[in-house]
Order: C-alpha cells, then structure tokens, then sequence
C-alpha cells in the first residue's frame, strides 16, 4: 500500500513540474489571444495548432468547438479530416525537392500513374495525373 501512494505521489509531483515547465515558455505569451481572435473572424467552429520544436511537441492547444451543437470542444488530440489537402501538400514538397535540386519536374501529355524504382527498390521517377498532363518527378 505504501508503495502504491508513493507512486501515485511521485506521479503527481512530476505531471505537475510537467504542466509548469509547459507554462513557463514565455514565446507563446499573446498567442492565445490571437488564436481566439482567429476563431472569430472567421467564424470557424473549431481548430487546434501545436509548435514542434526538435521533435518535441512544446505548445497544444485546441480553440472552438469539434461538435458545435452539441458543445464539444476541440483538444489538441482531435483529429480532423483533411479532405484533398494531401495533395497540395505532397505537390508544394515536390516544389521544395525541386528548388533544393532533389528532383527534376516536367509536364508531359497523357494520363498514366507511374513509379519507376532502381534496383534497390527506391523510386527514381514518379508521374502523377494532372488535368492537362502527367507530372513527372524524378531524383536527380
């Protein structure tokens, strides 16, 4: 039993050193606000936003709500769906690779999806449908 309550106070003790090494980063003062603010101009029901830093999560906040009928806020663990964003992302990547010399990128004319590998198995050349095209990313 004396192991247990100890336990439990350790435990306690270091979420609570956890929690107040959190608030003491003073770079988010303010932030807070702004976000609300956010909230309200654009009306929007809900949204989280966290800061990594060195593959640590150092500020999480939910704003609003995830269920607005029902008053269900959001936390910084709701998941949300992100529809079509994937491939904005993966083509502003492509974009970056390409201004850092990393892949090649053209346009050519059909519509096949395509992934060539070397012989290691890493892909060296990818297409991808476009309206107007296939775009082509290759590793330099």
């Amino acid at each position: 039993m004396k192991q247990l309550i100890l336990s439990l106070l350790i435990s306690l003790i270091s979420l609570t050193s956890f929690t107040q090494k959190q608030k003491t980063d003073n770079r988010f003062s303010g932030l807070d606000t702004e976000l609300e603010k956010v909230l309200q101009t654009w009306k929007a029901a809900g949204f989280a936003v966290a800061v990594v830093e060195k593959d640590k999560i150092i500020y999480s906040k939910g704003f609003g709500y995830r269920d607005y009928e029902n008053k269900i806020p959001v936390t910084p663990n709701t998941l949300f769906a992100i529809g079509s964003s994937s491939k904005a992302f993966t083509s502003g990547l492509l974009g970056i690779l390409r201004e850092e010399d990393k892949f090649a990128l053209k346009i050519v004319e059909g519509f096949v999806i395509e992934f060539l590998e070397d012989k290691d198995g890493n892909i060296k050349e990818a297409k991808f449908i476009q309206p107007n095209g296939v775009f082509v990313a290759k590793k330099k």
